[in-house]
């Protein structure tokens, strides 16, 4: 291939120049600069200059690549620092601090922080928790059988945990703050998505009455109150799981996973477990919501 020896021209205005660098230069300077940078250039009207770029320039794209130019014949040094006329101060999200001190509250009682996958599948999500198959976001094409779709609880993967670590000692204590999403018609996007923790306790004895002190000091610790009431769940033993509230709304469940759980998971001890959406707390407590 013969290569393209062609220069092209580029407008630069000269306002655009002063306002980026913070400068006054006039059309003269700003001419005799970017002769100084090896540029032809030409005066193309007011306030503005017509650049020819030579062949070899590729990295020459936009003004903003000339003005790089000319600040760099002008002199860094030379230009004199300039405080932003917005000032700005940082600062940690309320949520954020919320799902910072909730980590710091499960580790303060005795749990183990495990870190999981966001992808899962729909066997480890409904199949081995004892449920229905419900609506998910899939992958539309997925590279692997094993992570086809976005998690929507965190317990699936808390217990493919305990099955992967039957080898350690017990009691097996451990919990995860996690992002989980499911499908939302009002959302822009389509996707629902929520902060939770969840939490499992595994040994010969481990039993809703275990979990649910966890969870009263979890709640005294974080400053929210919250209440109990009787539920249902296909993952956990009927008569031995409750339904948490918080200002009225329902924002998690703990209880005892059931016998057909354990085994699907091929674990040999008794689990108990919680899992809380975190995002609901934050709005029914005035506390973090402002």
């Amino acid at each position: 291939m013969v290569p393209k020896l062609e220069k092209r021209n580029l407008d630069l205005k000269t306002d655009y120049v002063n306002n980026t660098l913070g400068l006054s230069l006039k059309d003269a300077d700003i001419l005799k600069l970017l002769k100084k940078a090896r540029y032809d250039a030409e005066k193309a009207g007011a306030r503005k200059i017509r650049v020819t770029v030579p062949c070899y320039r590729v990295d020459v794209m936009h003004q903003v690549d000339l003005v790089e130019d000319i600040a760099m014949m002008f002199g860094y040094n030379n230009i004199a620092p300039r405080w932003p006329e917005l000032i700005t101060f940082g600062g940690i999200d309320r949520k954020t601090s919320f799902y910072d001190l909730s980590r710091e509250a499960m580790i303060g009682l005795g749990f183990q922080e495990v870190l999981t996958f966001s992808m899962t599948d729909k066997d480890t999500l409904f199949s081995k928790m004892n449920l229905k198959e419900s609506k998910t976001i899939d992958i539309a094409n997925p590279m692997t059988n094993r992570y086809t779709t976005m998690r929507n609880s965190l317990l699936p993967n808390l217990m493919g945990f305990l099955s992967n670590n039957t080898h350690a000692s017990y009691p097996q204590k451990v919990f995860e703050v996690g992002r989980c999403v499911t499908p939302d018609k009002n959302s822009k996007t389509g996707i629902g998505e929520s902060m939770k923790l969840a939490g499992v306790i595994a040994h010969a004895n481990a039993s809703f009455t275990e979990a649910k002190a966890v969870l009263d000091a979890f709640f005294i610790n974080m400053g929210v109150t919250s209440e109990l009431k009787e539920g249902a769940h296909g993952s956990f033993i009927d008569g031995r799981i409750g339904v948490l509230l918080v200002g009225g709304g329902e924002v998690g469940l703990v209880g005892e996973l059931h016998p057909q759980v354990i085994e699907n998971w091929k674990l040999e001890n008794p689990v108990s477990g919680f899992e809380l959406d975190l995002d609901k707390i934050i709005e029914k407590n005035s506390k973090y919501n402002r």
